[in-house]
C-alpha cells in the first residue's frame, strides 16, 4: 500500500546538508519509512490517517496545514535526514555492498557518519518533542490525538518529552564507582 507523503524529497534537500544534484530516489524511499517509522508513533494512528486521508483528496484543514508545515516537517526532514545518510554513501550491487566514491572529496569513515547522524538525530527529536508538546497544548484543535482508536494495529501517540544521545561517562566517572552491595551501579 502506497502512503501519501507528509514531505517531498526537494524539501528534505533543502532542510539538510544534502547537494541538489542528488537523485531524490535515494531520498524518498527514507520519506516512506521515517514517516511510518516516527511520525506515526508520535501522532497516533487516528490523526495520522486523517492527515494522510486530507493529503490524498486535497481536503488538508487549515489546522492540519499548521500542523504538517510547522511541525510535522521538520521534524520528518531530519528524520529522513538520519535514514539516508547511510543510503547516499552505501550502495548495494549484485556482488556486494560498496562504498560510492568521488574524484573531488574525501570520504567520511564509519565513525565520522555516525556521528552526522547522531546530529540529525538528536535534530529530529528536539523536533518530535515540540511537535508532541504542540499537540498537547492544543489537544481540543486535535482530538484524534488523544482517541487514537482500539484496534489491534492502533499506534497511541508517544508523549515522552525526553530524547536519546550517548554519553560516556568515562571509566573514573562517580558512575563507575558507585555500587549496590550486589554489585548494581547508581549514580549519586
Amino acid at each position: 500500500m502506497a502512503i501519501n507523503l507528509f514531505i517531498d524529497t526537494t524539501y528534505v534537500i533543502k532542510t539538510n546538508t544534502i547537494d541538489e544534484s542528488v537523485d531524490s530516489k535515494f531520498i524518498e524511499p527514507s520519506i516512506e519509512i521515517a514517516q511510518e517509522l516516527y511520525i506515526k508513533e508520535l501522532l497516533g494512528t487516528a490523526l495520522y490517517d486523517q492527515l494522510e486521508t486530507q493529503i490524498e483528496g486535497s481536503t488538508v484543514t487549515p489546522a492540519n496545514e499548521t500542523l504538517l508545515r510547522d511541525y510535522i516537517a521538520p521534524c520528518l526532514s531530519k528524520y529522513v535526514y538520519y535514514l539516508a545518510l547511510p543510503k547516499l554513501m552505501y550502495k548495494v550491487e549484485n556482488i556486494s555492498v560498496v562504498k560510492r566514491k568521488t574524484d573531488t572529496a574525501d570520504e567520511i569513515d564509519f565513525k565520522e557518519l555516525n556521528f552526522i547522524r547522531q546530529i540529525a538525530k538528536d535534530e529530529a527529536e528536539f523536533f518530535g518533542t515540540k511537535l508532541s508538546r504542540f499537540l498537547c497544548a492544543n489537544s481540543s484543535t486535535y482530538p484524534l490525538y488523544n482517541s487514537p482508536g482500539n484496534t489491534s494495529d492502533t499506534v497511541h501517540p508517544k508523549r515522552d518529552d525526553s530524547y536519546t544521545t550517548s554519553i560516556y561517562l568515562g571509566k573514573n566517572s562517580s558512575w563507575s564507582k558507585l555500587k549496590y552491595e550486589d554489585g548494581r551501579r547508581f549514580y549519586k
